[in-house]
């Protein structure tokens, strides 16, 4: 809901309560007032925006909005999401050359990748965090994939990075600590995000521009490997005895 008596548009979580169904549509008895403004394009934008900010997504309840201090990641899980990780990272740095066949080819090398990240061994309440982000990060990958102009590749990968910063805040890095980098100047000024390794010496090294102005930007936070399965301590040999 976009809060009044604000110069700029500012949105705040407001729940409401779902009345019956009309066709594609649905009555809302109870949370909304009439007249109110309310998102209905770009919802995810303002919740990624809402979150990369340090609050709580505005579609995830509190409780649920940091899953990677409460589970731990199956292995298997954690090899696919780091091909993931690997693809968004080729693609970046085709970006940062400023190289359109390049980049188009390597988010669709992103695509492929989240089609075969395993979740089955993930938590319900995991799977559905997932899901919901990785959703974006593929079809962004897929238009970037099918797109021809650098500038409507780099759209979408600031659309990509906003989910994979979300899907990493979520479930840890499935690898090395990465590094969240910003550039004020990106998106008309509005600012964008990208991920990358926290060990690359190289610093900053803008997409949105490449070598137009290749190191504008600075590091906004860091990102820690998720937490690994532990595995069952094998018994000494003078265990399991009886004397």
């Amino acid at each position: 809901m976009q809060a009044p008596d604000e110069k700029d548009p500012v949105f705040a979580l407001r729940e409401v309560t779902l009345g019956p169904r009309a066709g594609d549509y649905w009555f809302i008895t109870e949370g909304l007032e009439a007249g109110e403004h309310v998102v209905v394009h770009g919802a995810f934008a303002v919740d990624a925006a809402t979150q990369l900010a340090g609050s709580n997504s505005m579609m995830t309840h509190p409780s649920n909005a940091s899953l990677s201090e409460r589970v731990e990641l199956p292995e298997e899980f954690r090899s696919t999401f780091a091909r993931v990780v690997e693809r968004y990272t080729d693609w970046k740095n085709a970006l940062v050359a400023s190289d359109t066949a390049l980049a188009r080819r390597h988010a669709g090398k992103l695509r492929t990748a989240l089609e075969a990240v395993d979740v089955s061994d993930l938590s319900p309440d995991a799977r559905k965090a997932w899901n919901e982000k990785a959703k974006t990060l593929r079809e962004s990958a897929q238009s970037a994939a099918s797109s021809d102009g650098i500038a409507i590749i780099r759209a979408q990968f600031l659309a990509a990075s906003d989910a994979l910063i979300l899907l990493a805040d979520n479930f840890g890095s499935p690898g090395k600590t990465l590094r969240v980098d910003w550039c004020p100047m990106a998106d008309h000024d509005r600012g964008a995000y990208w991920v990358s390794e926290a060990s690359d010496k190289e610093g900053i090294r803008n997409p949105y521009f490449g070598d137009a102005m290749l190191n504008c930007g600075e590091t906004r936070k860091s990102i820690p490997p998720a937490t690994a399965p532990t595995a069952p301590r094998a018994p000494s040999e003078h265990e399991g005895h009886v004397h």
